[in-house]
């Protein structure tokens, strides 16, 4: 082979080398853009072109959303501006009014002040009574409760409360108290400046310890000798001695110490209570000893007559026996020996024309025969009282 062939040969083969590596470019380029173009196609230019206009209207249409969106929020801004001046008006407003509203309170508190002080100066409030350290409950719980209410009349602060006691400290009290401070003075203890403290202190030096035995010791020998009224009184006094007793032997204590007539009359009205007791014993007395009715006057006429018929025949038995008449000497008639009186009606120690039960028993048959009280007087028999009972 000679040298132009062998050239000619070597030039074929680049040539060829080089048209297969145009061909895988033009392969590659087809599959990266797409095929040959059909017929009705656009070009790569056109579609260019096309993309080009489109990217142009939406960056034209995002413009003016946002400016849009811009005026929007300027306009929201200057909306939140407006309502926060409004805000702050009301707020201003308002403000005033509270200041304006709490000046009027305090006016109307220094009037109220005002007033209470004219009040209190054109009002004389009732001083209490000195305390003078008798150790005796009642006095002692009373002198509290006076200061107590002396306080609230004459409008006194609490922190003057204790001075304001001191000077109602008299004797033995006022000797304590005022030995008292001073031992406090010296001994560096702190002042008393609170009411509850001294009143507590007043009961630890002055109330007997005591004082609950003392009241049973009295409540046990506690009769019933003058009226039922005076014997309610006297034992709802003792009982104020005495806290830790119960109900049932309350009504025990009053009930044994009534005469017998009060404790039938009290049992046959079914008293359940120690107040319903007390309550009942006090009624009678209001009956015995205040008589209104004319059934009740007429009773006590009629009584009043017996008794005078009874000392008449005993003023004449007595002269019989005196001269002799039954054969008795006087010295034997005045050592016999008397038998206690005992009413038949209720068993009291009377006649049965003083019992207290006939002037009732007679307003009851009164009110059942229709009588209108006209002023003569009513005799009970056994059997009406019978009957009356029933």
């Amino acid at each position: 082979m000679s040298v132009c062939q062998f050239g000619i040969r070597a030039v074929g083969a680049l040539h060829f080398h080089k048209m297969s590596n145009v061909a895988e470019r033009l392969a590659k380029i087809e599959g990266f853009i797409g095929g040959p173009l059909a017929e009705g196609d656009e070009s790569l230019a056109v579609q260019n072109m096309r993309l080009n206009e489109t990217m142009i209207g939406m960056d034209a249409a995002f413009k003016s959303f946002v400016t849009d969106l811009n005026g929007r929020m300027s306009t929201l801004g200057e909306a939140m501006m407006t309502l926060t001046d409004e805000v702050q008006k009301r707020f201003d407003g308002l403000q005033s009014k509270v200041t304006h509203l709490e000046e009027d309170v305090a006016l109307l508190k220094k009037a109220v002040l005002s007033d209470a002080t004219s009040t209190s100066k054109r009002m004389k409030v009732p001083e209490p009574k000195a305390f003078e350290g008798i150790r005796n409950a009642k006095m002692l719980e009373n002198f509290l409760w006076d200061m107590e209410q002396y306080f609230v009349a004459a409008h006194i602060p609490e922190s003057e409360q204790v001075s304001i006691t001191s000077m109602y400290l008299d004797g033995d009290a006022k000797l304590w108290w005022r030995t008292r401070v001073q031992e406090d003075v010296s001994m560096g203890k702190p002042k008393i400046d609170e009411w509850e403290t001294m009143k507590k202190e007043l009961k630890n030096q002055f109330l007997p310890c005591n004082a609950g035995w003392q009241a049973r010791e009295s409540l046990k020998k506690l009769q019933h000798t003058g009226t039922p009224r005076e014997y309610v009184k006297e034992f709802s006094s003792l009982m104020l001695d005495i806290s830790n007793m119960s109900d049932e032997d309350k009504l025990f204590n009053f009930m044994s110490g009534l005469q017998p007539w009060a404790q039938t009359e009290l049992r046959r009205q079914n008293v359940r209570d120690v107040q319903g007791a007390m309550a009942a014993a006090d009624s009678l007395a209001d009956y015995n000893y205040n008589p209104s009715s004319s059934s009740t006057s007429n009773s006590s006429m009629v009584g009043k007559k017996a008794r005078e018929d009874t000392s008449r025949k005993e003023k004449w038995v007595d002269g019989k026996k005196r001269d002799g008449g039954n054969g008795e000497s006087f010295n034997q008639s005045q050592n016999r020996v008397k038998k206690p009186i005992s009413c038949f009606l209720c068993k009291g120690p009377h006649f049965q024309r003083d019992c207290p039960k006939n002037a009732k028993l007679a307003a009851l048959l009164a009110d059942r025969n229709g009588e209108k009280g006209d002023g003569a007087a009513v005799l009970l028999s056994p059997l009406q009282l019978l009957e009356t009972e029933d």
